[in-house]
């Protein structure tokens, strides 16, 4: 059985441009105009969700947070 490794999500930097997009090692986020895409981005593990995953939702959702 193989192990999965986890790997940190690299520096969000967004482009200076109007569509935003963070880079994140198990989820894709874009934002264009006043919506938000995010996906989960795990296809080999069927989009389990696991540490490292939970951590880049919880990024991307907590900064908009109220």
């Amino acid at each position: 059985m193989a192990s999965a490794t986890t790997m940190p999500s690299p520096a969000m930097v967004p482009p200076a441009s109007p569509t935003t997009a963070l880079t994140l090692a198990n989820v894709l986020y874009e934002k264009r105009d006043a919506i938000a895409y995010v996906t989960v981005n795990r296809p080999k593990v069927l989009n389990a969700l696991n540490t490292p995953t939970w951590k880049d939702l919880r990024g991307t959702i907590q900064p908009y947070a109220a």
